[in-house]
């Protein structure tokens, strides 16, 4: 995966990032950063993300799987994918990260706690997508 740092979020995407999903969730969207096809995501170069939240470091293992999860908990609080799929989200979350050869412990720590308390950021806003 390739990303640069920025100040306005954390990182920006240089290369487009392809992720086919483990299932049929049903939805499809386009605009400018994202293609969701019921079965996959396509999250295209200048996506911005703030990486992993709370008190946690980013690491390589955790990249990818922090990218993903934005996307998802930024299309459910936009209203562009129901609420019902925040647990997918964190689940898919959660293997990523060990894919990625997170410690399977750890993997599971921050599973838990975006199960936990990552209702508010899911919570319907006035946030938009837009180019950072």
């Amino acid at each position: 995966m390739l990303y640069s740092k920025i100040k306005r979020y954390k990182y920006r995407l240089l290369k487009d990032e392809f992720f086919i999903l483990n299932e049929n969730i049903g939805y499809k969207f386009e605009n400018k950063f994202l293609k969701i096809f019921y079965d996959s995501i396509l999250v295209r170069s200048g996506y911005a993300w703030d990486g992993a939240s709370g008190f946690t470091i980013d690491t390589k293992n955790s990249m990818r799987a922090s990218l993903i999860h934005d996307v998802f908990y930024q299309c459910l609080r936009e209203e562009i994918l129901p609420l019902s799929l925040k647990e997918y989200a964190d689940s898919l979350f959660k293997k990523i990260l060990i894919e990625d050869g997170m410690n399977s412990v750890r993997a599971n720590i921050w599973y838990l706690a975006v199960k936990s308390f990552g209702k508010n950021s899911v919570k319907p806003s006035n946030f938009k997508l837009v180019a950072p």
